[in-house]
């Protein structure tokens, strides 16, 4: 009789255990339901904020703060599936805790993390491109 193996994708694990911590993720800092295979962006929710028009009091929804990157997959940064992927992260105060979830994850899945700081303030959210360009998320 054959055997079955049943593998979840990294980029899976990846964002579950993201989100897990309370964190969304995203695709170059652009919001996503799914994550992509090659890079899962980290970005910080934040509340709504509370608006007056007239007598109706509105809640709008503010972007998150975008704080990272993760790179499973990417020759030019090194980054390889399964083995070694790159941290990118926006935003000194973010570095800390980052660096803990990555060593977190790193654990569970085996691969090295390579944690770099690249900006000193976090960036906000994206909103995708609406129509036009050429389809992609921008």
């Amino acid at each position: 009789m054959s055997e079955v193996t049943v593998y979840e994708a990294p980029h899976l694990r990846v964002a579950r255990a993201l989100r897990g911590k309370g964190y969304q993720i995203g695709y170059f800092g652009v919001r996503t339901d799914e994550p992509d295979s090659r890079i899962v962006s980290v970005l910080v929710p934040r509340e709504p904020v509370e608006r007056s028009f007239l007598w109706m009091r509105l809640k709008q929804r503010q972007p998150g703060l975008y704080v990272g990157d993760l790179w499973l997959d990417n020759p030019p940064r090194k980054a390889t599936p399964d083995q070694h992927w790159v941290l990118e992260v926006q935003g000194r105060d973010y570095l800390e805790e980052l660096t803990a979830v990555s060593r977190e994850l790193s654990d569970a899945i085996g691969a090295s993390v390579e944690v770099k700081l690249l900006w000193e303030h976090p960036g906000l959210e994206r909103e995708p491109r609406r129509g036009g360009g050429s389809g992609g998320a921008f």
